[in-house]
This record gives structure tokens, sequence and C-alpha cells, in this order.
């Protein structure tokens, strides 16, 4: 008995060592999943989440979610930014792809784990070495919306062929050359720069000019390919799209929002045409051979200050796997963040989204950029001496 007394002491020292330890990780890896995870959202009402999150409850039974929903994307960006700074904010936020820099200090990294599909253009910005900083919940790319009655053929594929038509329709036949009234101006320039394959700097520079000489022509009152101005829509709040809806130009350039609030307007407002007449179709290209289309998407993201980073990313994941992303595509008819092939039973525009987005890429314009831009089209607009111009412009791109 002696000699089995010190194996039983050693044994209950063990326990009593090994039980806290045990104890105390099997509390925090419940306190980790019964935390609130708060989730900021642009636009997409608590409604549409609620499958997601009761799927989710499933699995994390003491893991509440704390959703909340803006209506303002800016309002959303600036409070955001202002929180993260200080090291606050929510857990999981929805940020565009397009302002990844402005967030990218204030991310979670995670590794890759393989199975991520993302659209080419948006893993080219959210995966930096090695390392995932998103994941897209949608996408969405730059299409047409026309009348039918003004292109009962559609629209044709080639920029000049398309450049050509619009000649023959008795009123506007886009709304394209300047930016103070088109609310898609800097994502046609955007759309053309992705299209020639311009980058911000470096060669060929020429392609600068001939993209923002191209662009002007259809502003320019004394060009053939005239069909839009400053003094068109000026009144109008929603530009083009009011336009647009009041019968005075044949077709302009959007994303899926655009076209649902033209239909929208056509069936709450005063407006000249029926929505029947409105159609979709794709962008005109340079190289119908090799079509390039701008591609936009909105982030799933974790806070680098999340008080429960783990779980952050996993629900994350979960959002955004197969699916659940068919079903955030059935819940509100807007294109999955993860690339899922149209079938005959999509909608046209999902048809005509998801072939766009599949050819799609990210091209970024900063604030700075712009402004450089805006100086360059106003010279462009203005000055007669083309190749003059084009030899100044060299100097100064």
């Amino acid at each position: 008995m002696k000699k089995l007394f010190p194996l039983i002491l050693i044994a209950l020292l063990f326990l009593v060592l090994e039980f806290p330890v045990s104890k105390e990780a099997s509390l925090k890896a419940q306190q980790r999943d019964a935390s609130s995870l708060s989730f900021w959202h642009i636009a997409d009402p608590e409604e549409v989440f609620q499958p997601l999150f009761n799927a989710w409850k499933k699995d994390h039974p003491a893991n509440t979610i704390s959703y909340q929903q803006f209506a303002d994307e800016e309002e959303l960006r600036g409070l955001l930014l202002e929180q993260l700074k200080k090291g606050k904010g929510p857990d999981v936020f929805t940020f565009p792809l397009r302002d990844f820099q402005d967030f990218l200090p204030y991310l979670l990294p995670t590794s890759l784990k393989g199975d991520e599909k993302l659209w080419t253009f948006a893993r080219d910005r959210l995966v930096q070495k090695k390392s995932l900083y998103g994941l897209p919940l949608s996408a969405e790319a730059l299409m047409a919306i026309y009348h039918d009655r003004y292109y009962p053929q559609g629209l044709k594929v080639g920029w000049n062929d398309f450049a050509q038509q619009t000649r023959a329709v008795s009123i506007p036949g886009i709304a394209m050359g300047v930016l103070s009234n088109v609310k898609s101006g800097w994502d046609m320039l955007e759309t053309l720069f992705v299209q020639k394959g311009v980058v911000l700097s470096g060669k060929p520079k020429n392609a600068w000019f001939d993209i923002l000489e191209f662009f002007t022509r259809f502003s320019d009152e004394k060009d053939p390919n005239f069909n839009w101005n400053e003094r068109l829509s000026k009144h109008f709040a929603e530009m083009e799209l009011q336009s647009f809806v009041q019968g005075q130009v044949a077709a302009v350039f959007g994303y899926p929002e655009d076209y649902w609030r033209v239909l929208e307007k056509i069936q709450t407002e005063d407006v000249r045409i029926p929505k029947e007449v409105v159609s979709l179709g794709f962008l005109p290209q340079f190289d119908s051979k090799n079509p390039r289309y701008l591609g936009q998407s909105m982030v799933l993201g974790v806070s680098l200050s999340s008080r429960s980073p783990k779980v952050a990313w996993e629900f994350v994941r979960f959002l955004t796997n197969e699916d659940n992303a068919k079903t955030y595509e059935s819940l509100t008819g807007k294109i999955s963040g993860r690339p899922i092939p149209w079938t005959k039973g999509d909608s046209e525009l999902a048809r005509i989204q998801k072939t766009e987005l599949a050819s799609a890429s990210s091209f970024i314009l900063s604030e700075k950029a712009k402004k450089r831009v805006e100086s360059i089209l106003d010279k462009v607009a203005k000055e007669k001496n083309k190749e003059e111009l084009r030899e100044i412009l060299n100097e100064a791109l």
C-alpha cells in the first residue's frame, strides 16, 4: 500500500492540475462561440439574411448575430473608417472592392484554404501574398440598358459600329461623353481603360489620349458621334436614368440596381415609356474576340480588432459558400460573389451579368487620378489641334 500511495498521489496531482486547464480551455471556447458577432451591411434588410442566420444558428446555437443595415453607402463607409481607426466597429462588415486599399489596414487576413472560388477580378485584389483579405458577397458588371423601339436588333458589338448605330436614332442614342451629368460616367471611362489594357503609368501612353478622345466625341456637337452634353438631364437628380425613362435618350450604361431603378420608376411615376420596351445588352467592345468588362463587388471583411476573429471568418466563409451563395442570389436577385455558371433557368439579367463577370477586370482610379483625367478631358474637349495636344499629353502622362 505504501508503494501505491506515491503513485496515487501523483495521479491525483495530475488530475488537479490538468482539470483547471481543460476547463479553462473549454470555457474560452464556449465564450468565443457564445459571443455576439456584429455585422454591418449595406442595402439588404435583415429579412434577406434571416434564413442564412437561422442555418448558422443550428451549428452555433450559442452565437448571436447583431445585424445593422445601412441605406447609404457613403454613410457606412465614413462610419466604418472612423470606428476602425479607433480599434472599434463591427466584427464583420461590407465594403466595395473599389475601396479595398482604404480598408486594407483594418482587415484581418486569413490563409487560403484552396476551396475559395472568386471571380478573377476580385481574386486579383483580395489575395495578397497568399493571404485572403475578404470574400465577395455580390458582384456586378457594367452593361447596356436600352429602348427596343430605337434598337430593335439590339446594340452593335463593336464600339465604332455602335457609334454609327446611334446616328440613326431620332433622339440621343447614348448618354456618354461627359462626367458631370452621367451617373455611370467614371465607370464608363474605367471600362474603356480596361478594354484597351491601359495602366496608370507606363506605355502605351497614347492609349490614354485615344480613349479620352473617343469618349469626348459623344459630347462634341460638331462630331458625327455626338449624342449627349452637359445640358441634357442637368435638372434630373438621377441624371441619365431619368432622361431614359422620360424617353429622352435611347440607351444608358448601368448596373443591375440601375435597371431595377428604371423599372421601378416606370411603374411608379408618370413616364413616357412602358417597361416592355426596356432591354438589356452587353457592353460594346474594341476587340469583340477578346471581350473585357469592368467588374465591381461588395466584399465581406473581418475587422483586425474583432474580438472573435476565428468565428468571424467562419461566418464569412459560411455566408459565401456555394449553397448559401445560391440562396443569396435567389433571395436578392443579385449576382453572387462566388462564380455560379448561368443556366437556362436564369433571367436575361443574370445571363448577361455572369457572362460579363467571367471576363471582367478591376480598374480603380484614385481621386488624384480622377482630377488628372478631368483636367485632360477638358483639354481634349476644347483643343482643336488634336495632334499637338497628343504630344503635350504624352509629355505630361
